[in-house]
């Protein structure tokens, strides 16, 4: 699942909001903002995907495993799912969410910009 990631993204955002806030109170109302948006948006693809992934219906396991790997496959879907769990796509941290380190790695950047 997603639980260790959005973790680190929780911790990355908290962080920064305490850095910048005067105020613990300030900071815990600026990281909620921040992370709403992304976190609303996990949720909702866990409430549409779950089903495919947990259910007892055969025909729909072969379906999904039979129609999910090709559409995974594509450049745009890999870019989007990396994307989203890159933090990328609704989550408002910084004007540079990703770590310098990490932003200069050759495949990273392939991944979620090319």
């Amino acid at each position: 699942g997603q639980g260790v990631n959005l973790s680190l993204l929780d911790a990355l955002a908290l962080a920064g909001a305490v850095r910048r806030q005067a105020s613990l109170a300030s900071a815990c109302r600026a990281y909620a903002a921040q992370r709403r948006h992304h976190v609303a948006i996990v949720q909702r693809l866990a409430k549409v995907l779950i089903p495919f992934y947990q259910t007892p219906n055969r025909v729909a396991i072969a379906a999904r495993d039979l129609l999910l790997p090709p559409v995974f496959c594509l450049p745009a879907a890999r870019r989007l799912v990396a994307r989203l769990i890159a933090g990328l796509i609704g989550l408002r941290l910084s004007p540079r969410p990703i770590p310098q380190a990490m932003a200069k790695k050759k495949w990273f950047t392939h991944l979620l910009w090319r």
